[in-house]
């Protein structure tokens, strides 16, 4: 099996950090949400309505389908 090119692999990096990116911001804003936690970040925002909390989950999930979908023809370590 042939090795994948650079940019592909940059993407499924950059798409990594994406899916990790909405999963954290998904998991903060339901305890925001449930709990009342308030997080102060410079620069971020920190979803806590059920409409945007549904948009960022399904944005995690379809991000991290579509990244195991880009690695199902990559090669593992040995």
């Amino acid at each position: 099996m042939k090795k994948p090119g650079i940019a592909k692999e940059l993407f499924v990096l950059l798409l990594a950090a994406f899916c990790v990116a909405f999963s954290i911001a998904t998991i903060m804003g339901l305890a925001s949400y449930l709990f009342g936690f308030e997080f102060e970040m410079e620069g971020a925002a920190v979803p806590n309505d059920p409409p945007a909390l549904v948009l960022f989950a399904v944005i995690a999930i379809v991000s991290g389908a579509l990244l195991k979908w880009m690695l199902r023809d990559i090669p593992e370590a040995d």
